[in-house]
């Protein structure tokens, strides 16, 4: 019988969810570089997809902000509660 410590379970977790966060900072980092360079017809994603509309462009900003505002509203107080115990 495998016994498993809920300490590493929750830190691989976090470790995880910070793995997570990394990605969405470059997808906000390359879309603030698209952004500024001007007369290019298409954008390369962080993931290697490419956008070809404002539209497309502008759905990866908004799952990129509701990615954040699960970070703040979920994870975050979760890895302060795992600081204070």
């Amino acid at each position: 019988m495998n016994f498993v410590n809920s300490k590493d379970v929750m830190r691989s977790y976090i470790q995880d969810l910070e793995q997570q966060m990394h990605r969405i900072k470059f997808m906000v980092k390359s879309y603030q570089q698209m952004t500024l360079g001007v007369g290019y017809e298409y954008y390369h994603g962080a993931y290697g997809e490419v956008f070809e509309t404002a539209q497309e462009r502008s759905l990866e900003v908004i799952a990129v902000w509701l990615s954040l505002q699960v970070f703040l509203i979920l994870i975050l107080p979760l890895k302060l509660m795992l600081a204070l115990m």
